[in-house]
């Protein structure tokens, strides 16, 4: 029996023994491995991050050495590998970090946003253009039968708002209306640089979306107005009411729209004030729809609240021959649909900002703007008081 426990103490330390040893043989060649690989990284970065090419290989491909090398430096640091993906807001143009299949790709990567707000804008005017021609032509040519009535145009216009931000919503904002994009590059730092890009892709897409909608009712358009008058030409972009048309009721036209487009600007910066109650994501398009400002302030100007949905259709119409649409009511199409729009839209964030609003991007809540002793809103250190939600970073 003590022979036998002998001879299985030996058979233990032996394995023991063995497998130590190769533990330590495995721990060495590891530690060669990994100090070779480091010398290999070293020298790759040295070289400035890419192995030098096979000398009897002509490809410009990186080395699987470099691909590694890259790979340890991603993962060593994430914030390279998240700006190559959403890009660097300071340098757009540089493509160095993306790869891109053909031109095309490449160039629609760069047009991307202005090419949605091309798309959003022209989908609102081919819908909202659209139920304005199929309720009013349809009467004109079968008063027994139309197509729709006045609420059918408002929710029609509601819809039309909602489908040309979701087109567009998630690559550029979904703006569609150069009011907006101006009232948020003044007052939530919208970039400067990208207003003129959007103002103008905007524009092209209402009117892109105009003579798609005019293209596809051409028929009963010439027949319900052969002449080419304003009966149809208010169908696609905007009219006083008669009684506006006179003297110093032409005030009321500028007041209408004004006040039409601020509520449009409160209503699109509550929904993104973070601070308030905003919808669940996905649902704000929904929220606009339900803006019905045709049911409510549009009767006397047919609510243009954007400069898009009424330059872009009126620039449409002047393509398919319609006459005097600029120079109407001492140059209407300048001062209401274009500048009391503008105006609206700047009163409307201002009316927020100064009421609501606290975060850091308005103007109202910089530090630079002082009121003498109320001026100063920013407590010491030990103080127990706290800033308003959002103004201090």
């Amino acid at each position: 029996m003590g022979q036998l426990v002998e001879q299985l103490r030996t058979i233990v330390r032996d394995e023991v023994q063995s497998a130590n040893r190769g533990h330590a043989a495995h721990v060495e060649r590891v530690a060669d491995a990994a100090a070779e690989q480091a010398e290999k990284l070293a020298q790759i970065e040295a070289s400035g991050g890419l192995a030098p090419p096979a000398p009897d290989s002509d490809s410009t491909s990186v080395s699987k050495d470099a691909q590694r090398y890259e790979s340890e430096k991603s993962r060593s640091n994430p914030q390279d590998v998240e700006l190559a993906v959403s890009g660097d807001d300071e340098d757009d143009d540089d493509d160095e970090d993306f790869e891109f299949p053909n031109r095309l790709a490449k160039l629609r990567w760069h047009m991307r946003e202005y090419l949605a707000e091309f798309l959003g804008t022209a989908i609102l005017t081919l819908i909202g253009n659209g139920v304005n021609v199929q309720v009013t032509v349809s009467a004109l040519l079968d008063p027994s039968q139309p197509k729709g009535n006045y609420l059918s145009i408002s929710f029609g216009w509601g819809v039309a708002v909602m489908l040309g931000v979701y087109a567009s919503g998630g690559i550029s904002g979904g703006l569609i209306n150069p009011s907006l994009t101006l009232a948020l590059a003044t007052w939530r730092g919208f970039p400067w640089k990208k207003v003129p890009g959007y103002i103008l892709a905007q524009m092209l897409g209402g009117t892109a979306g105009a003579l798609l909608c005019y293209g596809l009712y051409a028929t009963p358009i010439r027949l319900a107005d052969p002449n080419q008058t304003e009966t149809t030409a208010a169908l696609f972009t905007t009219y006083p009411a008669e009684f506006l048309r006179t003297g110093g009721a032409q005030l009321f036209s500028f007041y209408n729209e004004v006040l039409a487009t601020a509520m449009l600007l409160i209503i699109v910066v509550a929904i993104g004030d973070s601070n308030n109650t905003p919808p669940v994501e996905g649902m704000a398009p929904v929220i606009l729809m339900w803006r019905v400002h045709g049911a409510t302030l549009g009767w006397q100007t047919a609510y243009a609240v954007n400069p898009a949905r009424d330059w872009g259709p009126r620039i449409a119409l002047s393509i398919v021959g319609y006459r005097g649409l600029w120079s109407f009511g001492n140059y209407y199409a300048l001062w209401t649909p274009m500048l009391a729009t503008v105006v609206g839209a700047q009163l409307g964030c201002f009316i927020y900002d100064l009421l609501v609003y606290t975060g850091d991007e308005s103007p109202l809540n910089s530090p630079r703007l002082t009121f003498g002793k109320y001026g100063n809103v920013r407590f010491r250190p030990k103080s127990k008081k706290k800033l308003p939600a959002a103004i201090d970073k």
